[in-house]
């Protein structure tokens, strides 16, 4: 089979993200596949992209086979000329172990040194890149910063593309640039899906409420509510949610994970919540906002104070993406339009606004 390495095109760039997508939705989870095709889009649209450092490799029907980035990288704003970062790598399934990903990183290495390059970063398994001249980065001064959780300090390592080039680099890793990284990016993205998960359940004649379980940026439970808010908690989303994980997961999981839902949960529901053990909650909706919805039915404020009158660890972050999602509360109050629409329709009051 002929096997043709080459830089990005442009009939490619929509292929070779689908191809990531794929690709880690089956060695990681869906959501981790979103993350990194919103990563490759992200560092293509900024200073640290080099387009001919974005690898594919074909085969002779011009299908890709396999996909490796190499892109700008900076520790602590230094070193930007000179550090590149790999990321992410991915072999169509069905080609895994034929050393494709071996002849891209190689070539990657070349066509780098011949630009200037000094060495480059790498994440992952150092089975998979000790082989390829990576050594853990912090035996050579480069080391992971607090909002980078390694399995291991060895996962994070480096490769000079010239003798000695690592003499005079060193520091503290940090990934807050990419704000596809960031934690209010992946709010962004779990919100969105409650809001859907919403959405479904006015869509069943339900109220228009979701929620969902995190762990490790995996999805692990989600849930509708199914019932009106005003008969009681046993249909409410976090509730549901709550039902469906006890007893379904261990204790130390439930307490790193982290549960989102579309509104400032009621504070029965946070008592159901506490119960399963999660210390963190992010809402979409604020209870202020929400109230204002239903003004004769205004919910406390105060739930802070609740939690620390019952001894209760658990820190609410929020709101996230709100505008959106009272568009999903007017639509379940309201019309029933689509939410799509009514959110375009939002856009184009605040786009002719801002004209005037």
């Amino acid at each position: 089979m002929l096997r043709i390495i080459k830089s990005m095109e442009n009939k490619y760039l929509i292929p070779a993200l689908d191809l990531v997508e794929d690709v880690f939705t089956t060695w990681d989870s869906p959501e981790e596949a979103k993350t990194v095709r919103a990563l490759v889009e992200e560092i293509r649209a900024k200073k640290y992209y080099l387009p001919e450092l974005e690898l594919i490799m074909v085969d002779e029907t011009d299908r890709i086979l396999g996909y490796a980035m190499f892109s700008r990288f900076h520790i602590e704003g230094k070193y930007e000329d000179e550090l590149l970062i790999l990321t992410p790598v991915a072999v169509r399934t069905e080609y895994q172990r034929q050393h494709i990903s071996k002849e891209l990183i190689e070539y990657g290495f070349e066509k780098a040194a011949a630009l200037g390059y000094k060495a480059v970063l790498v994440e992952g398994n150092p089975k998979n890149y000790n082989p390829r001249g990576f050594v853990t980065s912090a035996d050579r001064g480069i080391v992971a910063g607090p909002s980078i959780h390694l399995p291991h300090p060895a996962c994070l390592m480096v490769k000079e593309l010239v003798p000695d080039a690592l003499e005079h680099i060193s520091g503290t890793v940090d990934y807050s640039f990419y704000d596809t990284l960031c934690e209010d990016h992946k709010n962004t993205v779990y919100m969105k899906r409650c809001y859907e998960l919403a959405v479904q359940a006015g869509k069943k004649g339900f109220d228009t409420f979701g929620a969902l379980l995190v762990h490790n940026g995996e999805i692990l439970e989600e849930a509708e509510n199914t019932a009106d808010w005003k008969k009681g908690i046993f249909g409410h989303a976090e509730f549901n949610l709550v039902r469906k994980c006890a007893n379904r997961y261990p204790d130390s999981l439930l307490k790193e994970s982290t549960l989102f839902t579309s509104c400032a949960p009621c504070e029965r529901c946070l008592c159901a919540i506490a119960s399963l053990g999660v210390e963190k909650v992010v809402f979409g909706v604020s209870y202020e906002a929400f109230s204002k919805l239903t003004p004769g039915d205004a919910l406390p404020v105060d739930r802070e104070g609740l939690l620390r009158e019952l001894g209760i660890t658990m820190k609410l972050a929020g709101p996230v993406l709100e505008e959106e999602g009272m568009h999903v509360f007017e639509w379940w109050g309201g019309e029933h339009r689509p939410l799509e629409e009514l959110i375009a329709e939002m856009a184009e009051v605040k786009a002719k606004a801002a004209q005037k």
